[in-house]
């Protein structure tokens, strides 16, 4: 099915095993929160209407511009994304969240910017993240059927040579994942305060004016080891994959993204997000 880019859309930092200290991502947080297992806090992408730099929608579902300044280091981060449905307590509070799409998300990231806030690494303009057309529908994040069929990966194309970036994994290796990491999103949203490097979720949620449906991008795999310092350049392309593994396999994946097939259009075997970096 098509996909809208929601008012709210939050990105999960440190669900991932290994990801943060590869990336040195690990040093925005005190060492107490560091050594937790588990994620590590909740930032957002995109508020709509909020009058910072938050507010501007940096989706792109084909192209992504990188930051003007010329020594700008980039990254990909190919990630699930889970669409949710909110209800609200009286108080504004999030009382419960329901589960009912997936799509995929390149939560790209400019490394090393000088920040306040985590989430001035993320959003630097428009086409400054991307995201797929398509969503796959779904009842429930249960463990069983067609969603433990599921892997991620991301590759990028230079001098005509797809690369695969991140590693291939499938959703279940996420820290959190299934209704834990709902009750987590939800707890989470409601908890987390302005401190250091954070910002108040439930504040967020309100100058988005209490959104019945939010996207939370719940993290990227590690990078394989030949890609980990790798930097994105103009005329790269990029590939983020969600793919059935009962319906291809890792090696198939540079022919589709070659074909530009759409499969995530027609079934819910595949959903392919590609961008050109300009």
């Amino acid at each position: 099915m098509s996909n809208q880019v929601d008012k709210l859309v939050f990105g999960i930092a440190g669900n991932s095993p290994g990801y943060l200290a590869q990336t040195g991502e690990i040093k925005a947080f005190s060492q107490e929160v560091a050594e937790q297992n588990g994620p590590k806090a909740l930032f957002p992408m995109f508020v709509a209407e909020h009058t910072s730099f938050l507010g501007t929608q940096p989706f792109s579902s084909d192209s992504l511009h990188l930051p003007k300044e010329i020594d700008a280091v980039v990254q990909m981060e190919p990630e699930l994304a889970v669409k949710y449905r909110v209800q609200y307590h009286k108080d504004g509070s999030v009382s419960d969240l329901k589960p009912y799409a997936l799509t995929v998300i390149n939560d790209v990231t400019y490394r090393n910017r000088d920040i306040t806030k985590l989430a001035e690494k993320k959003n630097w303009g428009e086409c400054s993240k991307g995201i797929s057309n398509h969503e796959i529908m779904i009842d429930s994040l249960e463990p069983g059927g067609d969603i433990d069929e599921l892997r991620i990966c991301g590759f990028y194309k230079r001098d005509g040579q797809w690369h695969q970036c991140s590693e291939d994994v499938a959703v279940s290796q996420y820290i959190v994942f299934y209704q834990a990491l709902t009750d987590w999103v939800r707890d989470r949203i409601n908890q987390q305060k302005n401190e250091g490097v954070l910002h108040n979720a439930l504040a967020l949620v309100h100058a988005a004016e209490q959104p019945d449906s939010i996207t939370v991008a719940i993290g990227a795999p590690s990078y394989t080891a030949f890609e980990a310092t790798h930097q994105l350049s103009v005329g790269d392309e990029i590939a983020v994959c969600l793919y059935q593994q009962s319906e291809f396999q890792l090696s198939d994946l540079p022919r589709v993204f070659e074909q530009g097939e759409v499969v995530g259009e027609r079934n819910s075997s595949m959903i392919l997000l590609k961008q050109t970096v300009s």
